[in-house]
């Protein structure tokens, strides 16, 4: 007797959805109260949908119809077309986790150990404990060399804690792909994610290259102007000079700085007020959101559906500065693109297209805070002050994103040696990936797994080509905007966003995602939108 396709599928769907919410509810609790049983909740309900995911026949099943839809694809008897995507991403869900009963429970449980890390661990600067965001002050502000080297090398203390479980659980990650019949887990993941392995370090090789020089030169004029400021040769800049930690972001170099605009200013209400006037209401999600840091809470930022039927939530720490309102209005942007799906469609569709749009649609609304319209209308800033910002602004967002995608650049290369050889001399590798694509010279001498101290090396693997091709793709929205509006701000414009639901959130997951960019933009995800913003530069 054949297996009804659409019955599985529903059977499934109901288990995964009350096991994703259980999860979702559990990891939230325990990272806004740091709560213990709450964490060993979320590991239970993970190891139980891992489990409900590995089952061979379900497979099976799943892949024979996904066969048979092809074969049958030009003929009377072809599948739904939402039904068929639904087989593909159920298929691909259980690819990844075709893993025995031992596999499970020794990933979920190293990882749970890991997230404890991280929620728990304070750095120790001069003899006390010291949060991320103490750290990332000193390193905005502090103008002594020396206790700018301490803030940071504290910031990478966390590496020395948290390497030996990432090793560890980088290579029970690596048995199970291999079992399974994939070259390593990174390998498999991007199998699994529909990105092509050999496509994406194509394009990332390309936008290298395409990017060298001008980074060069930007870089190089960042470190006179940091020279300058704190009163060292340009060759003594260290990592300790950029005003992050990873050097993710655009350093304070005194060019343009942002920072005053938000003092004493409620963040929240001016996110209300952007997403108000592009007619999205966020109200909503920031009621649920957990906001304010406070000690044992889970220090970095993350917005998350918890059942894809309307409870939406972001945890923040905010402190009245510019990248914490560029993060707020980033994380609300991942908000709306859960809100705004279309309710119709069914529950493993009734999310992003793909990892990388939602980032894209995040990092057009996070870099708001550099448009002079916004500046003006939202926060506040007067006409003359906001013009004298425009151009300095203009150039500091364009900055912010090449130092972003260079960033990237490391992120990548590195995590896929990490998976091909966990045991080579990772503390070496990833100082030669720093100085080749971020060109920052080590600290002498030092060798310490700095690698360790990021937190998406253990906790969010094979995730950051999802920022990479984000960031490519914000700039192919953006400038599908300004042709379509006439305008490069889009604040105080309902009507453009309405035009971001129609095209790119409200699809969803129906269509692959370089077919929903196609619609949307009229060409699929492009390096050249971007390459050409980031050489305005030279000018």
């Amino acid at each position: 007797m054949p297996i009804d396709i659409r019955a599985l599928v529903n059977d499934r769907v109901e288990s995964i959805s009350s096991l994703n919410r259980a999860i979702n509810l559990a990891t939230w609790h325990a990272d806004t109260t740091g709560d213990a049983e709450q964490r060993r909740m979320a590991t239970e309900a993970r190891k139980r949908l891992a489990e409900l995911l590995s089952d061979p026949d379900d497979y099976r099943v799943l892949r024979e119809a996904q066969q048979a839809q092809s074969e049958q694809a030009e003929t009377a008897n072809r599948m739904d077309p939402l039904l068929a995507r639904e087989v593909s991403v159920l298929t691909r869900m259980y690819a990844r986790n075709q893993m025995t009963p031992e596999e499970i429970a020794e990933q979920t449980d190293l990882q749970a150990e890991i997230t404890d890390i991280f929620v728990h661990f304070r750095a120790d600067l001069d003899g006390r404990p010291t949060s991320e965001n103490d750290i990332n002050q000193v390193l905005a502000e502090e103008r002594d060399n020396l206790r700018r080297r301490k803030a940071w090398e504290a910031s990478k203390q966390i590496g020395r804690e948290a390497a030996p479980k990432v090793v560890e659980l980088v290579e029970a990650r690596n048995r199970a792909a291999r079992r399974m019949g994939y070259r390593d887990y990174y390998s498999m993941s991007l199998a699994n994610d529909e990105l092509d392995e050999t496509w994406m370090f194509a394009l990332s090789d390309s936008l290298a290259a395409k990017t060298d020089a001008v980074f060069a030169s930007e870089k190089a004029r960042l470190d006179r102007s940091l020279a300058a400021k704190f009163r060292v040769e340009p060759e003594q800049i260290g990592p300790w000079h950029y005003s992050d930690p990873f050097f993710q972001r655009a350093p304070a170099d005194g060019s343009v700085d942002l920072d005053p605009v938000f003092r004493g200013k409620d963040l929240p209400g001016l996110a209300c007020r952007f997403y108000d006037g592009i007619g999205m209401d966020v109200g909503d999600i920031l009621s649920r959101s957990d906001l304010y840091e406070r000690p044992g809470k889970y220090q970095h930022a993350y917005c998350e559906d918890m059942d894809r039927e309307g409870d939406i939530r972001i945890i923040c720490n905010l402190r009245d500065n510019h990248d914490w309102m560029s993060t707020l209005l980033h994380e609300l942007g991942h908000g709306v693109y859960f809100k705004y799906i279309d309710p119709r469609l069914p529950y493993l569709l009734h999310e992003h297209a793909h990892l990388l749009t939602t980032e894209a649609v995040a990092m057009v609304m996070g870099n708001q805070t550099y448009d002079a319209h916004w500046l003006t209308e939202i926060a506040g800033v007067n006409e003359a002050r906001a013009r004298e910002l425009e151009a300095e602004a203009a150039r500091a967002s364009a900055l912010e994103s090449l130092i972003f995608i260079r960033w990237c650049l490391v992120m990548i290369n590195f995590e896929r040696a990490l998976y091909a050889n966990p045991r080579r001399n990772l503390n070496a590798l990833w100082w030669q990936t720093v100085s080749r694509y971020q060109m920052v010279r080590p600290p002498a001498g030092r060798n310490e797994p700095d690698w360790a101290a990021k937190i998406h090396m253990a906790l969010y693997p094979v995730y950051y080509q999802n920022y990479m091709l984000g960031q490519l793709l914000s700039t192919q929205i953006q400038s599908a905007i300004t042709r379509r509006f006439g305008t490069n701000s889009f604040t105080g414009m309902p009507e453009a966003g309405q035009w971001l639901i129609d095209s790119v959130l409200g699809p969803g997951a129906k269509w692959h995602w370089n077919e929903m960019i196609r619609r949307s933009t009229g060409s699929g995800l492009s390096e050249q939108p971007f390459v050409k913003a980031v050489e305005a530069l030279k000018e």
